[in-house]
């Protein structure tokens, strides 16, 4: 039977042979501090497949099932920790994307224009899809804290005025109007993107005062 473990711990939950890791899981949440939240789970140290959620213990045989548990916030403070490198990838790929857009109102129509243009909206799009989803592993990080000390950690404000821009800047996109999109990116969404920056930073080097329980 597998041995099962809670912070270096063992644990004395009762488990069998039949239960699903799944269940397993379950159950050690309704053991632990309440105020706190699986961290990590592991089983000899490896990470969990996909299959293996789907299986029983005694799939395991004598394996070691391994739970860390801590403060949500604290968690949510070590994900983000990359945040900021993230948004600065996301401005220099802007950035790239811009100056190839620039080179467009230079070049006359031929191949070589299409190429770069191909290039410039290539790099426009796969930074925009990566911006959108460090916004959606954002919210989804945050969402772990509970509400009153979420709102320490909001980047509410930045996402709307991004969305405002991007909403100018795709009209700009469609329309081919190469010198609007390049000074919009350079004048309003590098900015916004390097604000961003610096307030994530402000997260991971010292983090703000979470409410006492």
């Amino acid at each position: 039977m597998v041995s099962v473990r809670i912070n270096g711990q063992q644990s004395e939950v009762p488990v069998h042979a039949g239960l699903k890791v799944g269940d397993l899981v379950e159950l050690i949440k309704s053991v632990i501090d309440p105020e706190h939240m699986i961290t990590s789970f592991r089983i000899d140290g490896s990470d969990l497949s996909d299959q293996d959620w789907n299986s029983t213990l005694g799939a395991f045989g004598t394996s070691i099932v391994e739970f860390e548990t801590g403060d949500p916030t604290q968690y949510v403070l070590n994900k983000i920790a990359v945040a900021p490198e993230v948004i600065q990838a996301c401005a220099m790929a802007f950035r790239e994307a811009r100056v190839s857009f620039k080179q467009l109102g230079t070049m006359n129509l031929g191949q070589e224009y299409n190429v770069i243009l191909k290039k410039a909206n290539e790099q426009f799009s796969e930074a925009a899809k990566t911006l959108q989803a460090f916004f959606e592993w954002y919210d989804a990080n945050t969402k772990l804290i509970n509400a009153e000390d979420r709102a320490q950690f909001s980047v509410d404000s930045f996402m709307l005025k991004i969305a405002e821009v991007g909403s100018r800047m795709n009209q700009q996109q469609m329309y081919q109007s190469w010198w609007a999109l390049t000074e919009t990116v350079q004048r309003e969404l590098e900015p916004v993107l390097n604000e961003l920056e610096t307030k994530l930073r402000s997260f991971t080097v010292s983090a703000p005062m979470v409410a006492q329980s």
